[in-house]
């Protein structure tokens, strides 16, 4: 069998966020495919990252499978499903804390203490807006 993969960036975008996999092993072929994040931020680091995985878990898990008498597809699909979550979780995490780590977070956290601060300088009877529509 033969096979190739191709891939294109299109008439939009300037990178290609797509990752793919294909290798022949156990008298068959796998193969698996994650299309970017349409040209969000690290797209390319979401999908690449995710093949390394399914690479592994090709190489690591799949023969185990492929010895059962019968193809487990339920183990299958709660393994794969297992396997994007973990990476989602990964990516998401890192995400943040390089967020949490930024210039800019460190102002927003500023300036909410500014205004928690401003929030305990109210005085009662000193209205900072005065709302005259009905409540109902």
């Amino acid at each position: 069998m033969r096979v190739w993969s191709i891939t294109d960036t299109g008439l939009v975008r300037k990178e290609n966020q797509d990752a793919y996999f294909v290798e022949e092993m156990a008298d068959c072929l796998v193969a698996a495919v994650c299309d970017g994040m349409g040209g969000l931020a690290d797209g390319e680091l979401a999908s690449a990252t995710v093949i390394r995985e399914f690479d592994q878990w090709f190489i690591n898990k799949l023969p185990g499978l492929l010895e059962t008498p019968e193809f487990p597809m339920d183990e299958l699909r709660v393994q794969w499903d297992d396997l994007v979550m973990r990476q989602n979780k990964k990516l998401a995490t890192e995400r943040l804390l390089v967020k949490l780590s930024s210039g800019t977070m460190k102002q927003a956290m500023i300036q909410a203490q500014a205004n928690w601060s401003n929030h305990n300088c109210l005085q009662r009877g000193n209205p900072v807006k005065v709302i005259q529509e009905p409540l109902i």
